[in-house]
């Protein structure tokens, strides 16, 4: 019998989910007009509210996101479970500010929708979770060996992915301003079955 050739099995891949909302013009003229604090010292804004997706004037584009958050749990996720957004807020970055690497606690699934026109401000960067503990020399990097992954800054994409995943922006060194809208979500019910909810 031949040897069968050798193969790769991708175990627990990280999904990120990336859809188009299209024109954006006049929600981001909307976020600019709202009132932002710098709630971490560290030079991210965030808007003062944190459900701007409640507001009426966004209903279109939160019918978008939740339209989305349930093609995510239904053909990512796999599961009948809702997911409702819970906060919802905008960020900016000046040129010379960062965010700092972070996860969002208390969130399942977490969004970002890109706000700004231009493709050049700073991307979002997502980290590994796992570090190795033994660093080799990379001739040619790809989704094995990567520590490291960045979406670019594309005007009307909406990114969603585990709340859990660590991610970050690099400093802008642009004079534009970087506008992004935030959200997280959580589910509507939770270890409905008994095998969900049996403490062992």
């Amino acid at each position: 019998m031949k040897n069968k050739k050798p193969e790769i099995i991708p175990i627990f891949p990280t999904p990120i989910f990336v859809a188009n909302y299209g024109k954006i013009d006049n929600e981001l003229e909307l976020i600019k007009k709202m009132s932002f604090k710098d709630p971490f010292g560290n030079g991210n804004q965030t808007t003062q509210n944190s459900y701007i997706l409640d507001q009426i004037v966004f209903g279109h584009l939160k019918g978008f996101v939740l339209e989305n958050l349930k093609i995510y749990a239904k053909t990512v996720l796999e599961t009948s479970e809702e997911l409702y957004i819970t906060q919802s807020w905008a960020n900016r970055n000046k040129k010379g500010m960062v965010h700092h690497e972070h996860i969002h606690p208390n969130s399942i699934v977490s969004g970002i929708l890109f706000l700004s026109k231009e493709e050049k401000l700073p991307p979002v960067k997502f980290s590994k979770n796992v570090f190795n503990a033994v660093q080799l020399k990379i001739n040619k990097y790809n989704f094995f060996n990567s520590a490291n992954f960045s979406l670019a800054n594309d005007p009307g994409n909406l990114v969603l992915f585990p709340s859990s995943l660590r991610h970050s922006v690099p400093v802008n060194t642009h004079e534009e301003e970087r506008y992004t809208l935030s959200f997280n979500t959580f589910a509507k019910t939770l270890g409905t079955e008994e095998k969900l909810t049996l403490v062992k």
